[in-house]
């Protein structure tokens, strides 16, 4: 007995953009970047407040200028803050601080990390160099 093959209709999906695709009630770039700039930045939030994917905002944010710039601005404010409050810690004289800035911003003056080895009671290290040479045999045709 022949079995008939059923075939089934298998509707096909459009790929959906984590919910940012073209559509009736999509989010805008002015939607997506008023969410970006609500949340501080941080993408995944922004997505959560939009209802759709982190990749999603990526995705939109690699395609505009303007969303690109948006996040840039925010970074910046936060470096500046960071800065301002590195700075007012120098001023009450953390140690931490003063010690963090040295390290990365006083390096043209010296102030960096290094280590020095030396020997036993800060005499120089011993220094042995081995230079190995393989000898090859070659043959010759006779």
């Amino acid at each position: 007995m022949a079995r008939k093959k059923v075939a089934k209709k298998v509707k096909k999906k459009k790929k959906v953009d984590g919910g940012l695709q073209k559509q009736p009630g999509c989010a805008t770039i002015e939607d997506v970047e008023e969410a970006i700039k609500k949340a501080g930045g941080f993408i995944s939030i922004a997505a959560r407040t939009l209802g759709v994917t982190r990749q999603a905002i990526w995705k939109r944010v690699k395609k505009s200028a303007r969303l690109k710039e948006a996040i840039d601005d925010i970074e910046e404010k936060y470096l500046d803050l960071a800065e301002s409050e590195l700075v007012k810690a120098i001023d009450g004289g953390e140690r931490w601080a003063i010690t963090f800035y040295l390290r990365t911003k006083g390096k043209k003056r010296g102030y960096v990390e290094g280590q020095e080895l030396t020997g036993k009671e800060g005499k120089p290290l011993p220094l042995h160099i081995t230079i190995e040479r393989s000898e090859r045999v070659k043959e010759t045709g006779g």
